[in-house]
């Protein structure tokens, strides 16, 4: 879906867009329709946002609940309160690509978007919690994210939700010059996921395997 939006050439600096992962059944008690609390996810949301009330950045929330929209958004009015973001609720499956088209900062815990759009040239950080997920009681490692590979920090993750750790991710996609990216990007992203606007390359390999 990624490659069928290309960027804009100027894109808007002033704004660092959060990408959304909420969760109705994970993130509100079904029996006394509170939030959740989520210790790390609460805390580090909360330390993005001081960060962009210090530094005078827009903090933006890319929204990605369809059908509730209404319950995300006041979920982040709980946290934050009203009035100090700008919300972007999806109303399609493609809304998140429309509205990325224009910005250039995002982070996220570790929304797969946040690959896509790396991919594509916007420069994203994450803070995954950590690079394991406990299913059925065992840990399964996450091989196909770039921090899988055990270490706790990189250059635009962070496993710790410190107002520290988080101001210096943000710092990194915000100041590091183009070459230093590029040279980050070919390690890290590349390997997992690249950017072919108009799916071009997939209609030439279609074409030789005479797919229609």
């Amino acid at each position: 879906k990624n490659n069928f939006f290309k960027s804009k050439k100027k894109l808007e600096k002033k704004s660092l867009i959060f990408i959304s992962q909420f969760r109705k059944h994970f993130d509100l008690n079904k029996k006394t329709l509170q939030f959740k609390n989520h210790n790390y996810k609460d805390k580090a949301i909360k330390n993005i946002y001081l960060y962009c009330k210090k530094n005078n950045l827009k903090f933006i929330v890319l929204g990605c609940a369809k059908e509730n929209s209404k319950i995300e958004k006041n979920y982040f009015n709980n946290l934050l309160g009203r009035n100090n973001f700008i919300f972007l609720e999806r109303k399609t499956g493609l809304s998140s690509y429309k509205y990325s088209i224009k910005y250039k900062y995002f982070i996220t815990l570790a929304s797969s978007l946040g690959y896509e759009l790396l991919s594509s040239g916007k420069r994203v950080a994450f803070l995954p919690l950590h690079y394991q997920s406990i299913k059925n009681n065992k840990k399964r490692e996450f091989k196909e994210s770039f921090y899988s590979n055990k270490k706790p920090s990189g250059p635009i993750w962070t496993n710790t939700n410190t107002e520290k750790e988080i101001s210096r991710v943000i710092n990194y996609i915000l100041t590091t010059k183009e070459k230093t990216w590029k040279n980050m990007l070919k390690l890290l992203i590349d390997p997992l996921v690249i950017y072919d606007h108009e799916n071009k390359q997939t209609k030439k390999l279609f074409k030789k395997l005479q797919i229609n």
